[in-house]
């Protein structure tokens, strides 16, 4: 799943809060707390290439500067210059927990309903560093056929976003060969890998075979489906967290006016 990492400072005014993917969440609560000693003991680094370097695709969201600063914001940690601490969200009160799930589950929604025009992009996918797949990684689509192996989403790592800018596939595959730009963690494009083309808000997966590219629908029907499975589990697990918080709420009340009850009598 996707992190959500806000950095504070200035009393919570100023904020700038990225997802984070590519890592555990465990991983990123390590990370941020290396940070958090550099940052205590005055020693100047960036935020974004610290954990980039570590392997993570950094995407800001939110920002006090103007990026969505018009929604309520949420998190997983909270990276507080202020306190000099980072805050896990789930050590914050019962109450603040349910806002927080609440205003994730918006911005989810919003998000997956928006129609706004996005630039033409591609996104690249290589197999899994899994032992199981082992014996696949730079097989073409005959080999696939013959091991029994469908193109799925669920076996490939997704390494690189960009803009299209008028690059068709062939462009791609040179300059992911040639070219290749500093922030891309993979290998050559070769064969075996995937390339996704989202044009006109479409999404068209491309197989690299030994020879040209070979149209895969199975990868991106594979992907919607785990998409909607994730998506489709994740609210199911707010709306869980939701109700048992509300519960908790109601029970500290009664516990609180139970105790009120108790001293007034006692008066």
């Amino acid at each position: 799943d996707d992190v959500i990492v806000m950095f504070s400072a200035a009393l919570g005014t100023e904020y700038g809060i990225d997802k984070i993917t590519g890592l555990k969440k465990d991983t990123v609560f390590k990370l941020l707390q290396e940070m958090m000693e550099l940052s205590n003991n005055e020693i100047e680094f960036e935020p974004e290439k610290y954990l980039e370097k570590a392997g993570a695709i950094v995407e800001p969201i939110f920002s006090s500067s103007g990026m969505n600063d018009d929604k309520e914001i949420f998190y997983d940690f909270d990276f507080s210059y202020d306190a000099g601490i980072v805050i896990k969200a789930e050590d914050l009160s019962i109450e603040k927990q349910s806002e927080n799930l609440m205003n994730r589950l918006n911005f989810s929604n919003e998000t997956l309903s928006e129609t706004d025009a996005k630039a033409d992009e591609f996104e690249i996918y290589q197999i899994k560093s899994d032992e199981k797949l082992r014996n696949i990684r730079f097989e073409n689509i005959e080999s696939l056929k013959k091991f029994g192996v469908k193109v799925e989403y669920d076996n490939y790592d997704f390494v690189y976003k960009g803009q299209l800018n008028k690059m068709d596939l062939e462009d791609i595959f040179e300059k992911f060969n040639i070219d290749r730009p500093e922030d891309f963690k993979g290998h050559s494009l070769s064969v075996g890998d995937v390339v996704v083309l989202n044009k006109n808000g479409e999404d068209t997966a491309y197989f690299v075979d030994s020879f040209g590219f070979k149209d895969v629908p199975e990868f991106i029907i594979s992907k919607e489906k785990l998409k909607d499975k994730i998506s489709s589990d994740k609210k199911i697990s707010i709306v869980e967290l939701l109700k048992e918080n509300k519960e908790k709420i109601k029970e500290k009340e009664s516990v609180n006016k139970k105790h009120e009850n108790k001293l007034f009598n006692e008066r």
